[in-house]
């Protein structure tokens, strides 16, 4: 079933627009693969705290300051945060 939903995922993605070079863009799938069933897991709480079927940007922003993943000492900030999620919407 993984499978199924990551090759549908693959064919919406708007990865490709950013990550050029086809080799990059076949490890960030090998990632994206590998990782699955936790992305999938993170997807179904954010979305059980948000308004269906979108995740309202402020619980993806709560959920990004509780796990420490916004953090500047780690080099990722919460606008570079924004930016993707806005990204990953247009």
């Amino acid at each position: 079933m993984y499978d199924r939903c990551l090759e549908h995922d693959f064919k919406c993605w708007k990865v490709p627009k950013f990550v050029k070079d086809p080799d990059e863009l076949e490890n960030v799938k090998r990632i994206i693969k590998a990782k699955f069933p936790i992305l999938k897991e993170v997807y179904h709480f954010l979305i059980s705290a948000s308004n269906f079927p979108g995740i309202k940007v402020e619980e993806f922003q709560k959920w990004i300051l509780e796990t420490g993943i916004g953090d500047e000492k780690k080099g990722v900030s919460l606008s570079d945060v924004n930016i993707s999620y806005t990204s990953a919407l247009f």
